[in-house]
């Protein structure tokens, strides 16, 4: 490894026209991390760095910290720091499934779910005739967390 961590990233960039969805992403060509979904990674002083959050630090100045760096563009390899942004973890998260890439099964097509889609109107019903989450939730073998979740709106929110 010859040159300053500038130099080595800038020449693993690739920012010919026509890259990416919008056809302006600019590049990582060199190692990507399988583990990270193909995000580039640059080896530096003894660490691997990802080299989209070394592109947004140099381009804004501040260190991302513990928060993420996201892609507008969503395209992994892209390093152009205006198709970054950053976020918490839970930004991220909404990211993911505004953009539809949440992997997380839905209902009843969870396999670790003990409910169905034809039991969240029922449990509503009980929620609001006062009956306990408690009881309810026995009454359905979930834990009371569960009914909870169905009562604030955080959990099956998708049944009406």
């Amino acid at each position: 490894m010859t040159g300053t961590l500038r130099e080595r990233h800038e020449a693993k960039v690739d920012r010919s026209p026509g890259q990416g969805p919008n056809g302006d992403c600019h590049l990582w060509t060199a190692s990507c991390r399988v583990v990270a979904q193909g995000y580039g990674q640059i080896w530096d002083d003894g660490r691997m760095l990802l080299a989209h959050r070394v592109a947004w630090e140099w381009a804004y100045g501040w260190p991302i910290g513990d928060l993420k760096c996201l892609h507008h563009c969503d395209n992994p390899p892209c390093v152009n720091p205006g198709h970054l942004f950053v976020g918490t973890h839970a930004t991220n998260c909404a990211d993911k499934e505004a953009k539809g890439r949440g992997n997380q099964p839905k209902g009843s097509d969870n396999g670790q779910a003990k409910l169905t889609e034809e039991d969240i109107p029922e449990i509503r019903r009980l929620l609001a005739q006062g009956v306990s989450g408690v009881h309810i939730a026995r009454i359905y073998g979930v834990h009371r967390s569960i009914i909870v979740g169905i009562k604030t709106g955080k959990a099956w929110k998708h049944v009406q």
